[in-house]
């Protein structure tokens, strides 16, 4: 699996050159939800919420969107 392949979210302190263990699994959807988020290209996922009311709450960066419009100003005046 490449880096790319995946995300890690992490606690806002957690520290330099401790040593962090995996392999605890949990299954759920999240992955489902999060490709349905970012289906549209506006949304991208940055952070996950947890606190003690059994909902996660995502947190998300707008990204512009990219197209192929260019928007001209031919300098004429409305009418």
């Amino acid at each position: 699996m490449l880096v790319e392949d995946y995300r890690v979210f992490w606690r806002a302190d957690v520290r330099d050159n401790t040593p962090y263990i995996g392999g605890l699994y949990y299954r759920s959807e999240i992955k489902d939800f999060i490709q349905r988020v970012e289906a549209d290209g506006d949304k991208e996922i940055v952070g996950i919420k947890i606190d003690d009311t059994y909902n996660l709450e995502f947190i998300y960066k707008q990204v512009e969107a990219e197209t192929n419009v260019i928007d001209v100003d031919f300098g004429g005046e409305e009418e």
